[in-house]
């Protein structure tokens, strides 16, 4: 989410005007998709002064309508501009997301990711729970819990199948086949549980 806020000093007496002449873009920036707030308010006690807020989805939203432009009007009525724009936490949306697989023995399937990720576990939170973990796109948990284990998948992306599945070979996994589908290519294989795990890529993926 992208927040836009602060204020604009007007030429004196063309707050009126200005607000009237930006009925039109308040009205136009609510259209677009990926725009949910969007208001200019005269202050309530600076008699020159209009309050701007607008909060936007995502980057592209807001380039499309800065694209657009205010009028020539409304830029020679504006004095002093004071707006500040930053980066806020959507509270609807997680910070990361992660996968969570169970195992009946978590020595055993510690060992097996500890091949297919190249490295130990991160973090060890709990007693029975391991985790490996991602900065930008999350992570995996591998808890023990007998009565899961076998029933879970996770999918992974990655850029390049045949390399990942070269390496997996390596460390001395049994990855299937590179598979074909309609748009990507993929290969899987089975922790000592029986979880499956598929590596998945596609040309048109980048990390």
């Amino acid at each position: 989410m992208i927040l836009v806020t602060g204020v604009l000093d007007l030429q004196p007496g063309t707050r009126d005007a200005y607000l009237e002449a930006s009925r039109p873009y308040i009205r136009a920036a609510r259209a677009i998709n990926g725009c949910t707030t969007f208001v200019v308010a005269a202050d309530p006690i600076e008699e020159n002064r209009v309050i701007v807020h607008e909060l936007w989805r995502d980057r592209g939203a807001l380039t499309a309508f800065r694209s657009s432009g205010p009028s020539d009007q409304l830029f020679s009525m504006i004095e002093r501009v004071d707006i500040r724009e930053m980066h806020v936490q959507d509270p609807a949306s997680p910070e990361r997301i992660l996968a969570w697989l169970a195992t009946s023995d978590l020595a055993h399937s510690e060992a097996f990711y500890t091949r297919f990720f190249g490295r130990p576990p991160d973090t060890r939170p709990m007693h029975g729970l391991v985790e490996w973990m991602y900065e930008t796109s999350g992570g995996m948990q591998l808890f023990v819990s007998p009565e899961d284990a076998g029933h879970g998948c996770v999918t992974l992306l990655v850029q390049d199948v045949e390399h990942e599945r070269a390496r997996l070979q390596a460390a001395g996994l049994a990855p299937s086949a590179i598979q074909d589908g309609m748009a990507n290519r993929f290969v899987q294989l089975h922790d000592p549980d029986g979880n499956r795990v598929v590596l998945h890529g596609s040309t048109s993926w980048k990390r």
